[in-house]
């Protein structure tokens, strides 16, 4: 996990970059997580409404919801970036995407893609 109050999808993505998981994802505006998906706790991605501080075009989850994105073979920019949708997400060892977590005020969906690209998961 790591956490900024400058938070992007890129920063993320690049903060995730050095490990193997496919996925990676932002909650909380702030915090970006990478590791497996867990598709029983998705829920409507309208509930997923918070702005990226670091870019406010883009969605960085909610509070106790992470976007999940896929993690591209290599890094796509952020329009290429398909966002699998809203899930659940608590500290817990059941949560989705607890292996690896960033954080940035300034969170854009290429920034937590980056962050995630070094995992062999396909969400971030």
């Amino acid at each position: 996990m790591s956490s900024s109050e400058s938070m992007t999808i890129e920063s993320c993505q690049k903060d995730c970059s050095v490990t193997t998981d496919r996925y990676f994802g932002i909650e909380n505006r702030t915090e970006c997580f990478c590791g497996v998906l867990n598709k029983k706790m998705q829920l409507p991605r309208s509930l997923c409404n918070h702005r990226c501080p670091g870019n406010r075009k883009q969605i960085c989850g909610g509070l106790h919801r992470i976007a999940v994105y896929e993690q591209p073979a290599t890094l796509p920019t952020a329009s290429a970036v398909k966002l699998e949708g809203c899930y659940f997400h608590y500290d817990d060892t059941s949560s989705n995407l607890r292996r690896y977590k960033s954080s940035n005020e300034s969170m854009t969906i290429e920034s937590c893609q980056k962050d995630c690209s070094v995992t062999a998961d396909r969400y971030f």
